[in-house]
């Protein structure tokens, strides 16, 4: 029989770690080795530990994990960290897996998905639970998609967010109110919006505003 993958749980609500516990012992290819609470017991329980996978809450007693994961990386020699979290803003996944995360699975996943995750990142893979795939693909769409506006797309969205009216905009752009309300519409589809507020809150949402 291999030996059990050696898991350190790293949550600070009782209730998560119990229920980790008790799902994750119930296979015998997992073993969990310890649990830790708070942030400032991490490089010790690192020390004393030395796990095979890291279950790690993004956010413990008010501190974020994220400053602390290169400190893991630099005091194991193979760290399989797995950031299991509410929070899947795809920004934050991104940033987590540039300091070295191998997987992110958000606390909405089934246990599954869980063990499916453990499995994937132990054999040296990266992983993420489908709801957090999906987040990074429509990231990426909309960023491709921020790619194909020019800077006179911008300077129209800009003056809608504004509240200009089509013919205020043909009169700063001295082009004629047609040309607007086609170049509107254009961007409407190219952003997949239905109408001003829809793209006006794209926008909002994307960064493509001035402040």
């Amino acid at each position: 029989m291999t030996n059990p993958i050696k898991i350190l749980l790293v949550e600070d609500h009782k209730l998560v770690r119990e229920a980790w516990n008790l799902m994750l012992s119930s296979y015998k290819e997992f073993k969990i080795i310890g649990e830790i609470d708070q942030l400032d017991h991490l490089k010790q329980g690192l020390l004393d530990f030395k796990p095979d996978v890291i279950l790690l809450d993004l956010n413990i007693n008010g501190k974020l994990s994220i400053d602390y994961v290169p400190m893991i990386c630099n005091i194991l020699p193979n760290p399989r960290i797995i950031v299991v979290s509410m929070n899947t803003e795809h920004f934050v996944v991104k940033k987590m897996f540039q300091l070295g995360v191998k997987g992110y699975i958000s606390k909405s996943s089934s246990s599954k998905e869980l063990i499916e995750g453990i499995k994937t990142v132990f054999d040296g893979k990266g992983y993420t639970s489908p709801d957090v795939t999906k987040i990074l693909a429509d990231a990426d769409d909309i960023n491709s998609k921020k790619i194909k506006l020019s800077t006179k797309d911008l300077t129209i969205i800009q003056y809608i967010s504004d509240g200009f009216s089509n013919k205020e905009i043909a009169d700063k752009e001295f082009v004629t109110q047609k040309s607007i309300e086609s170049r509107k519409t254009i961007l409407f589809k190219k952003l997949n919006v239905k109408n001003s507020p829809e793209l006006v809150n794209f926008a909002r949402k994307n960064g493509l505003l001035q402040q």
